[in-house]
């Protein structure tokens, strides 16, 4: 019987002379659980993405930087006899798995638009520029400093909209396909190709809008000590507010449940495989959750900046003790709704269309009395 967890982005283990059973230490998974939303509308938040898409041929690329502290942390505690008492966080030995990660991401999005289809296609790629830790041996000791860089895993979005603006409601279905690139020894990625179904809704009232994402991440599993960690449902929910045209207010809680998370792991000497006794639904370090503040900026047309922070609110793998964040995204807006060849972002009158006389042909407004004499 596994301890329950006591400890903010902890991995807690309860190490026995009873078992001796050797752990398998592996890499090849992402600590780094913050991806950034992949989009270009204003009803994105952090890593909780809205359901709109970019218009017909409208393009979006950014870069975000995100730092976060202690993601991965071991509580090691030796007991003599039965593993089955109570763990004592006081008394247990604090063990870094991964100390600071800084990663830098680098997104982008194209809309496609053909009658009733309104989709978008979209990419990110991760770029772990610092991973630092300790090396831990399979009896939970430290044996020595880690650093790691590199990609990791390159996600493609592939985004529908199925209900667009009814009464301030939308949804859209948007599956993520990741592709196994990070490097697997530094806890760059998933050992291979992983799918995440998702459904994303929103909702939009004058300055206030919303957003919640429900998906479920098919990947195959990588083992931990004592843990295997699986299948997950992943969910997230946003909430922001305009307070001023160039400034909205961010808020976004985020998360993921491991039901397909196991215990009691061990490595069978004659098979070589990997035995778990039980599905560990109930542990927290399979369930992290992280809330994020922050707000964006509009510091020029087509150009946003974000800057937020956040901490894990439950003690589990990945869920980092505190993050910092910063993006920056450019999205022209090329959309010319009149079609005079002014786009809507410099047309004054964007409805009506410029009726190009030699007359202020630069405001997009139609000039029906050039020498303004009313007649």
């Amino acid at each position: 019987m596994r301890p329950v967890r006591l400890a903010v982005t902890a991995l807690v283990l309860c190490w026995s002379s009873l078992a001796s059973a050797q752990g398998t230490v592996q890499k090849s998974f992402a600590v780094q659980l913050f991806e950034p939303a992949i989009g270009v509308g204003t009803d994105t938040f952090f890593s909780v993405e809205g359901p709109g898409v970019a218009e017909h041929l409208g393009f979006g690329v950014g870069l975000v930087l995100n730092y976060q502290h202690k993601p991965l942390v071991l509580y090691r505690q030796e007991k003599q006899g039965s593993v089955t008492g109570g763990f004592d966080i006081k008394n247990a030995q604090e063990v870094v798995l991964v100390e600071n990660q800084m990663t830098s991401n680098i997104v982008g999005a194209l809309g496609l638009h053909f009658k009733w289809l309104h989709a978008q296609i979209g990419l990110d790629l991760p770029v772990n520029l610092v991973v630092k830790g300790s090396e831990v041996n399979d009896q939970g000791t430290t044996s020595g400093t880690f650093s790691a860089a590199g990609v990791g895993d390159l996600r493609m979005q592939l985004k529908a909209m199925i209900i667009r603006d009814l009464a301030g409601f939308s949804l859209s279905f948007s599956p993520i396909l990741t592709f196994p690139t990070g490097k697997k020894d530094g806890y760059g990625g998933d050992p291979n190709v992983s799918f995440r179904p998702r459904v994303v809704a929103g909702f939009t009232w004058k300055n206030l809008f919303t957003a919640v994402d429900v998906g479920y991440l098919f990947r195959e599993a990588s083992t931990l000590f004592s843990s295997e960690v699986g299948h997950q449902l992943l969910f997230g929910a946003g909430v922001g507010y305009r307070i001023h045209p160039r400034f909205t207010a961010l808020a976004e809680l985020s998360g993921r449940s491991g039901f397909g998370t196991k215990s009691g792991c061990t490595k069978n000497p004659t098979t070589g495989q990997t035995e778990c006794a039980d599905t560990s639904s109930t542990d927290l370090d399979a369930h992290p959750l992280e809330l994020d503040l922050g707000g964006r900026v509009n510091v020029a047309a087509g150009m946003d900046l974000t800057v937020g922070a956040g901490f894990g609110l439950v003690k589990a793998i990945g869920s980092p003790q505190f993050r910092l964040l910063a993006g920056f995204r450019w999205a022209p807006d090329f959309k010319d709704t009149d079609g005079d060849g002014i786009p809507d972002v410099k047309d004054k009158c964007p409805t009506q269309k410029e009726d190009k006389d030699g007359f202020q042909d630069e405001d997009g407004c139609p000039d029906p009395d050039n020498d303004q004499d009313l007649i």
